[in-house]
């Protein structure tokens, strides 16, 4: 009886103390995360048919509590299938949990009319997702997103 006691204690204590070591603490979940979205990627907007109607750059370079920032410029565009292309101007922020590897982009912030929204998934390389144009009317256009890290 004493064996098996000292066993369910031994056994025990070392699942406590491996789960413990893991690196589960939220200061290296928050690096993961960071490590997981901060990176610059070439990205591509394109409409249902799968035309390719805007791509640039896309630098995420901040990422605190949930909430990411960065900027953009944009080398191809078809202007007129974007509604809201006059108001792009390169900032963006928007919302990331590392968790659920999905997240939210306000490709316009300081305008809340004729904005452009993405929303994605992260995996390890690569965004991809749906964006929409959205005016006080509600969505005007929509299409498909894509985005890859660039080394």
């Amino acid at each position: 009886m004493y064996k098996f006691i000292l066993f369910i204690f031994i056994a025990g204590f070392s699942l406590v103390y491996l789960g413990c070591s893991c690196s589960c603490n939220q200061e290296d979940f928050e690096i993961n995360i960071m490590k997981q979205i901060i990176s610059k990627y070439d990205f591509v907007l394109t409409d249902s048919s799968g035309l390719k109607i805007l791509s640039g750059t896309l630098n995420i370079n901040r990422y605190d509590d949930g909430k990411i920032s960065g900027i953009y410029t944009i080398s191809h565009s078809e202007e007129d299938k974007i509604p809201s292309h006059s108001s792009l101007k390169g900032n963006c922020t928007g919302d990331f949990d590392g968790k659920l590897r999905k997240g939210f982009l306000n490709m316009n912030p300081k305008i809340e009319d004729n904005n452009l929204f993405i929303k994605f998934f992260s995996s390890s390389n690569k965004l991809t997702g749906n964006w929409y144009n959205s005016t006080l009317t509600g969505k005007t256009a929509a299409g498909f997103f894509s985005a890859t890290k660039i080394n």
